[in-house]
């Protein structure tokens, strides 16, 4: 009250300062923090411990790092698996099959020009859906499978080698 009355102008004498009470809690903080970085600045003086505390934090790090990654493919797992099939499916445009009708190749072929990519994979996708006539005995053929096929293996099996 009395520092009001003096700022006011109200009292001529000077308060005195303000003495605010320091919390327990708030001494034990600061004495425990000193504590620890005096434990550290032994640790660090000592070339034995230092190297033992220094390899500690590298491998916890590293841990660290690799549980990150792991989480990040994780998340991303079915982006990177979309992402593939677009790539096997341009692919499947960049070379189409011999199998595939001319009027059908040429079809494709405009639509590519156009930059349609959409509409050239669902003319694929029709030609594969589409039951064809065969002669008896003979197997149906997939070849629009097998390069899907091709770079999941390969995908995986590049995986396992990293």
């Amino acid at each position: 009250m009395q520092a009001v009355l003096y700022y006011l102008g109200l009292n001529g004498t000077k308060p005195a300062p303000l003495q605010l009470p320091v919390l327990m809690e708030r001494q034990m903080s600061c004495a425990e923090y000193a504590e620890s970085r005096q434990k550290l600045l032994r640790i660090l003086l000592n070339e034995k411990a230092c190297r033992v505390w220094v390899k500690g934090h590298c491998l916890d790090a590293e841990h660290k790092r690799a549980r990150l990654i792991e989480q990040w493919h994780e998340v991303r797992a079915p982006e990177v698996e979309k992402a593939e099939q677009a790539v096997v499916q341009l692919q499947t445009l960049a070379r189409p099959s011999r199998r595939i009708p001319e009027e059908v190749r040429a079809r494709i072929a405009m639509l590519k020009r156009r930059g349609n990519f959409q509409g050239a994979l669902n003319e694929v996708r029709l030609l594969d859906t589409v039951p064809r006539s065969q002669s008896v005995g003979q197997p149906v053929n997939r070849m629009s499978l097998q390069p899907l096929e091709r770079g999941r293996r390969g995908h995986q099996e590049q995986k396992m080698s990293l």
